[in-house]
Parts: C-alpha cells; sequence; structure tokens
C-alpha cells in the first residue's frame, strides 16, 4: 500500500522530522530523513527539485525492493551475507575508534614532527596538485540578442563548466555558443577531459547517476540541467570519447530581432 501525508505547520520540531512524508507498507520516509540527504548550499529552486527526485527514487526503490523480496529464489543467503557484511562493519568501526583512541593517546605532536624530520622526503609531492588549464571563448562567436532567463542559462553553463573541471586534467576547456538554425542558439562546453563510456551516455542525465565515486557530488547536476533546460523549450546532449573529452550543449530557442 502507498500513502501520501501532509505535513501541518504547527507541529513542534521534533514531530516535524518525524512527520511521514510517504509510506509503503511498513517503511516510511519521513522529512528528517529527506532533510538529511538535501546537499547544503543548494538553492531553493534546485532543493524542491532534488526532494522532488529523491522522494521519487524512494518511491520506485521501495516498490523494486518489495517485489524482489517476495521473489528472489535464494533469501535465505542474501540474509546470511547482510548479517556478515553487518557484523564486519561493525567490528571495522571498533577497530578504527580503538585505533584512534591509541594515537590519541600515544603519539605526541613532538613524536610526530621527528618522525617528520627524519622522513621528510615521503612527503614530497611527486606530480602536481594545481591544474593548469586553459578556458577558450572563440572570438569569432555570433553577435546575438535572445529573449532568456539568464539565471537558468548561467546556472547550466555553472554546472558543464564545473563538471569539466572535476574530469579534466590537463588540456584545455572551450565554452561556446553558435546558430545551430534560425530558430535556435547552441551552448557547448567541451573539454579534452576523461571521456564518457559509450555504454553509459544515455545514462549521464539520468537523477542521482554519478560516473565517478570518488567525485564529490549527489549525481543530481545533469539532471536539474535537463529539466530547466526543456523548461526553456530547448534540448540537452552530450557527444564523447572516452580518454579523448566531452561536449556537453544545449538550445535555446532563437527569434532573430527579438
Amino acid at each position: 500500500m502507498l500513502l501520501f501525508f501532509s505535513c501541518k505547520e504547527n507541529f513542534s520540531e521534533k514531530n516535524r522530522k518525524e512527520a511521514v512524508l510517504v509510506r509503503i507498507g511498513d517503511k516510511a520516509l519521513t522529512r528528517g530523513d529527506l532533510e538529511r540527504e538535501i546537499p547544503d548550499r543548494l538553492k531553493s529552486k534546485d532543493s524542491a527539485l532534488f526532494a522532488d527526485n529523491y522522494i521519487k527514487q524512494w518511491v520506485d526503490d521501495q516498490l523494486l525492493y518489495d517485489v524482489a523480496s517476495r521473489n528472489i529464489p535464494d533469501k535465505e543467503n542474501i540474509d546470511r551475507m547482510v548479517e556478515r557484511y553487518r557484523q564486519e562493519l561493525v567490528i571495522f568501526e571498533y577497530q578504527k575508534h580503538l585505533l584512534n583512541e591509541k594515537l590519541d593517546k600515544e603519539i605526541s605532536e613532538e613524536d610526530m614532527n621527528i618522525y617528520y624530520e627524519k622522513n621528510h622526503d615521503k612527503f614530497k609531492l611527486h606530480s602536481a596538485i594545481i591544474k593548469g588549464l586553459f578556458l577558450k571563448v572563440p572570438e569569432n562567436s555570433p553577435q546575438i540578442v535572445i529573449d532568456a532567463d539568464k539565471n537558468r542559462i548561467v546556472q547550466v553553463l555553472s554546472n558543464f563548466l564545473t563538471n569539466a573541471l572535476k574530469f579534466t586534467t590537463k588540456g584545455s576547456i572551450t565554452l561556446s555558443y553558435s546558430l545551430e538554425d534560425e530558430n535556435q542558439v547552441r551552448f557547448c562546453v567541451t573539454d579534452t577531459g576523461k571521456g564518457i563510456p559509450d555504454e553509459q551516455k544515455h545514462e549521464i542525465f539520468n537523477r542521482f547517476v554519478k560516473l565517478d565515486s570518488f567525485v564529490q557530488g549527489a549525481g543530481l547536476g545533469l539532471s536539474i540541467c535537463q529539466s530547466l533546460v526543456n523548461r526553456m523549450g530547448g534540448k540537452i546532449g552530450v557527444e564523447s570519447r572516452e580518454g579523448e573529452g566531452s561536449c556537453f550543449w544545449f538550445t535555446h530557442p532563437y527569434v532573430p530581432g527579438a
């Protein structure tokens, strides 16, 4: 059974966080659960979009889990694996706690300084930690004026540029625009980064998709960009070759003389 709830504004803070937003069977998503998942520093519109996408994904996951748990052929084996993982995780966290306590008690700042003086070669950088990149803006771009929401366009381009910086360690990043035809302007951010595997291109604009789990982020930026571009009446896409770089682009309606 799937139930949605509305929350009254006069709840106490505790009751507000425990208020159930959606329930599926015996599983419930509370307002507090949702607030813990929303990344810091998101604008209010982006937070609302994140919350909407997260709730939909949570519902999808719970429904899929319910079907899977009733039809999986060897549930007992899954239960054993989960219990074994839980035990290993508890042991690991406890050992880490003991190690941190021991380090705090037994290793003084003086000991650390002595070790550094004796082993300073181990602390030398063997490669640069600051990336040297060029941001290119073509000079031959057409001089045009478009009737558009500047903030939305800047938000999409900022996301494209941020991703390019994350995945490009050398070479250049190019920000450009051109007239796609008489009625469309095409904006592009092209980089010389790691590129995207062919089998992952079709997923890149899905919500919560991260191509690199070691890169910070919620995996929602490109999904938000797609929503913004759709609202502006344009299209969005990517062209990429793994190991060579990527070109993220979007279009916007253009009316000559507007």
